[in-house]
């Protein structure tokens, strides 16, 4: 099992989409904060490095997901189209292995886009004002913690469609589709069948635009730290019961 993630991490490390990603969010990261700093000089509210961070947080949901669609399309299905899953399925290691190695290394590399622009991002605002004492080191810390477990929430979603579309392009449309319209689509369903509602309540999809709010009660926290464990277990259960019955070609 430890030779199958390595290889698999270092295929992550050398996968041109990856590196893109990473360099892309990293460049966002610093300019944005110049930005907001550039409209404070001009006349615009001082911004404390706390409220940048959780602004930052908010819209760094979008970021997850899209970050979580891309990396799936290139890094998992596009091994179907150019049959390096077909070489790899004949290795010899079983397919439980082979899916739970590549949903592994998958999540860390979603995790790592998810957090390049909140640390990023931060740390420049926070070296520009240097007003570092405004950000409880608690919530910071929680915050992190929050993005990467919502990041392997979402991982789990996304590598479970990608087995399943084993087509790049079909991949990251779907999964662009499926992040921006599930939100108002469990929303309006909601309305009509309170189980869905509540299914909802207790999403990922829902609980991911909590991760910047500052106070929570313990048991909001309890929910949002059980329910994208329990996402990812159960969407990465699904995904390797799809690989074990996929035919390889």
């Amino acid at each position: 099992m430890s030779n199958v993630i390595k290889a698999e991490w270092f295929k992550l490390r050398k996968d041109l989409s990856f590196r893109t990603l990473l360099l892309c969010i990293a460049a966002a990261a610093i300019v944005y904060p110049l930005l907001v700093i550039m409209d404070h000089t001009a006349g615009e509210p001082e911004v404390t490095s706390l409220e940048f961070m959780q602004n930052v947080l908010a819209g760094n949901a979008y970021v997850l997901k899209f970050s979580a669609a891309l990396l799936a399309g290139f890094f998992i299905s596009s091994e179907y189209s150019t049959g390096v899953m077909k070489c790899i399925a004949s290795s010899g290691n079983s397919r439980i292995r082979l899916f739970a190695a590549k949903l592994l290394v998958f999540t860390v590399g979603t995790a790592l886009l998810a957090l390049t622009l909140p640390v990023v991002a931060t740390a420049v605002m926070v070296i520009a004002n240097g007003d570092a004492g405004s950000l409880p080191l608690p919530f910071v810390l929680r915050a992190l913690g929050f993005t990467v477990l919502y990041a392997a929430g979402f991982a789990g979603i996304a590598a479970l469609f990608s087995t399943l579309l084993t087509d790049s392009g079909k991949s990251i449309g779907f999964l662009f589709i499926l992040f921006l319209l599930a939100d108002s689509l469990f929303a309006g369903a909601g309305g009509y069948i309170p189980f869905i509602g509540t299914l909802y309540d207790y999403s990922v999809f829902q609980l991911v635009n909590n991760v910047s709010v500052l106070e929570r009660s313990s048991g909001q926290l309890t929910a949002m730290t059980v329910v994208p464990v329990v996402w990812f277990l159960m969407f990465g259960a699904l995904g390797i019961l799809a690989f074990r019955k996929k035919e390889i070609k």
